[in-house]
């Protein structure tokens, strides 16, 4: 394994990397997330009203395209919420937990060109095995789309920036082994997803999917520098579910087309895991291979 690019966002850290600073940053930036959310919701309350936001806190509600937009648009405090704790608790320039702007931008691009003739393959396939229904009127769809995409992006580019830039950077940079600073994060990241409210009995497999799906991005991040080429790989798995082909009653709101069955439906949630870890792996060597990493 070559992780020689990964001191490009490991550097930056290790002038100040302590536990005690690193468990400080976590507890400040989760703060200012919380109390950034709170005030942005308190606003929208007043603005939209309690009825339109009600739905997005019942846990595997229906939302509609508007409700899921907002949803996504709270990923935006994460940015700021991470980029003051970096620059007040860790001293460093919040750039410092992207990696190499070009460089990342350039990642981002070739991976996720790379990865379009894999949307299209799953897609196809999903037409054929799954027959998903039209759920958003077609002219609806496509005057949200520009807003759906980039709301997506700014959805996984925090979440990138949050557990692959901040959290591994900072994990790495105290010196422990890459198993370490791979595994930490994205079991944090995979508990980010436990919700038995909304899938029930799959959770703790949903966990342990997106504890997969954490690693191989972690080890993008590692081996490119940058966390471009993870940033198009969660792009590529968030917009097709949640714009694209979805689920009606989990984050489906944007979906052009939805599966025909509920995310409480244990049984197919659980037979669909092994093919959906299969793309993802698929999904990662593609990425891996244009890259040449």
């Amino acid at each position: 394994m070559d992780y020689a690019p990964h001191e490009r966002l490991v550097a930056p850290a290790r002038a100040y990397a302590a536990v005690w600073r690193l468990g400080l940053g976590c507890a400040v930036g989760l703060g200012i997330f919380i109390a950034l959310n709170y005030l942005y919701v308190g606003a929208a309350e007043l603005v939209v009203g309690r009825e339109f936001l009600a739905p997005i806190a019942r846990n595997g509600g229906n939302i509609g395209p508007l409700q899921t937009l907002f949803l996504l648009s709270t990923f935006v405090l994460m940015f700021a919420a991470v980029g003051l704790t970096v620059y007040v608790v860790h001293k460093a320039s919040p750039l410092s937990i992207v990696g190499a702007l070009p460089r990342a931008l350039r990642d981002f691009r070739t991976a996720f060109v790379a990865l379009v003739p894999i949307i299209l393959g799953v897609m196809a396939i999903q037409f054929v095995f799954e027959a998903p229904r039209l759920n958003v009127d077609l002219s609806l769809w496509m005057m949200l789309l520009p807003a759906a995409i980039g709301l997506v992006f700014v959805q996984v580019t925090a979440e990138e920036v949050v557990f692959r830039g901040y959290l591994q950077s900072q994990v790495a940079a105290l010196g422990l082994p890459p198993a370490m600073w791979i595994m930490i994060p994205s079991i944090l990241f995979g508990f980010g997803h436990y919700n038995p409210d909304a899938v029930g009995t799959a959770a703790p497999w949903i966990v342990l999917w997106a504890i997969m799906f954490g690693a191989l991005a972690a080890d993008l991040t590692a081996r490119t520098g940058s966390i471009g080429a993870a940033v198009a790989f969660h792009f590529v798995n968030n917009l097709m579910a949640i714009v694209l082909i979805g689920l009606s009653d989990h984050m489906g709101g944007l979906a052009l087309w939805v599966l025909p069955f509920s995310v409480s439906d244990t049984n197919e949630v659980m037979m669909r895991l092994p093919s959906n870890a299969i793309a993802m792996l698929v999904m990662y060597l593609v990425i891996r291979a244009r890259l040449r990493v």
